[in-house]
């Protein structure tokens, strides 16, 4: 889709535009976002705090070094989730009454939360006590899936104002998001004074540390909100972000130079930090939305598998490093099997589950199999 070849659709009123194509270079966003969350998590399998600090299987020989590059993206990977999660919204509420969005995010995102409260993250625990021959118990918890129950929350605390925007979509607040987004220097304004104050104020231990804590909280509303907000503007939001896209990359990949060789990584300035996070979120907006904004064969198969893969991905990963870790195998080789084994089951699993109906809506998906050509029809329409 050319974007700036709709920026009068756009930016018109929230409520009195037409949609007629579909955002795939957020749907590119997310699909990249999965591989390289599977790519991290399969990393913390190699350090040597892995086991004692947040009760991941540990391999006995540990691959440090990996988290040097781990760290370059650890610092944005998730907020960038919980950005264009809010900018979901934002494009989902276009098509959808306020009823069927609050029906559709339930029935989507905190079903299925709650059931891998009870049935799938505690997996995650029972595979770590059978590996360390602890007693074993089934012991419920958020486990990975605490994005699912923040996403939730943010959801409905924003949930006022989508009701605002789409009883009045000629509102003040949509206009200064037009106006504040079509320029540089208004949208760094806008976006870096909160996420470097949110990062001063709270002062975390460690920035990337996000899962269950104040700051992580915080930081994943104030992407969200973002997120929203800026879609509602989505044509000068992205020719801002893409006429931007050098000079946040540039700077990003700067502080976190500072981080690594003046910081060493640790207690670094969280003013800093807050600043790069947002300014990664923007560098990848603005490349995606300049090289990533078309749909392809790749992208309609890979595209439905992120939610149900992300919901599966961590179980079958401790599963398999309760064997793969006992094997005599240099650590490279065990992370290699470790990343491809998890992957290729995860995609298995997710074709059995897309075919059985009463299994979907625990996923993520609806519980209608959709047929290739209604699936390519629903796309073009949204």
């Amino acid at each position: 889709m050319n974007v700036a070849g709709n920026s009068d659709q756009r930016n018109a009123p929230i409520g009195s535009r037409h949609q007629t194509s579909r955002q795939y270079d957020v749907d590119w966003m997310r699909t990249i976002a999965l591989i390289l969350l599977i790519g991290y998590h399969g990393v913390i399998s190699f350090q040597f705090w892995a086991a004692e600090a947040i009760y991941f299987i540990e391999n006995e020989e540990p691959l440090t070094w990996l988290w040097i590059p781990m760290e370059l993206f650890n610092i944005w990977r998730i907020p960038l989730l919980f950005f264009i999660s809010g900018m979901g919204i934002q494009f989902a509420m276009e098509r959808r009454s306020i009823g069927r969005l609050l029906a559709d995010r339930t029935w989507r995102i905190l079903f299925p939360a709650v059931i891998g409260f009870f049935l799938i993250c505690p997996i995650n625990l029972l595979l770590y006590q059978n590996f360390y021959q602890m007693e074993s118990r089934w012991i419920p918890n958020p486990g990975h899936l605490w994005f699912l129950f923040n996403i939730f929350i943010y959801f409905l605390l924003l949930l006022p104002c989508i009701v605002l925007i789409k009883r009045y979509p000629h509102n003040s607040l949509i206009r200064w998001c037009q106006i504040l987004t079509a320029k540089p220097w208004t949208l760094l304004s806008l976006l870096i004074v909160p996420f470097a104050l949110e990062g001063y104020l709270l002062q975390p231990e460690y920035f990337s540390l996000f899962v269950m804590t104040r700051h992580g909280f915080f930081i994943g509303m104030l992407c969200f909100f973002s997120g929203f907000f800026m879609a509602c503007s989505t044509a000068n939001f992205l020719s801002t972000a893409r006429s931007l896209r050098f000079v946040t990359l540039i700077t990003a990949v700067t502080l976190y130079a500072v981080r690594l060789l003046v910081f060493r990584l640790e207690n670094t300035n969280n003013l800093l930090n807050g600043a790069e996070c947002i300014l990664w979120i923007l560098a990848c907006i603005g490349y995606s939305s300049t090289y990533l904004n078309a749909n392809s064969r790749t992208l309609q198969i890979l595209s439905p598998a992120v939610y149900p893969i992300y919901i599966l991905h961590l179980p079958v990963q401790f599963a398999l490093a309760s064997i793969i870790f006992h094997w005599q195998l240099p650590a490279l080789q065990k992370l290699g099997l470790l990343l491809v084994g998890t992957f290729i089951s995860c995609w298995g699993l997710y074709e059995v589950v897309r075919r059985v109906p009463l299994l979907r809506p625990i996923f993520g998906m609806k519980y209608t199999i959709e047929s290739p050509s209604e699936l390519d029809l629903r796309n073009s329409k949204s």
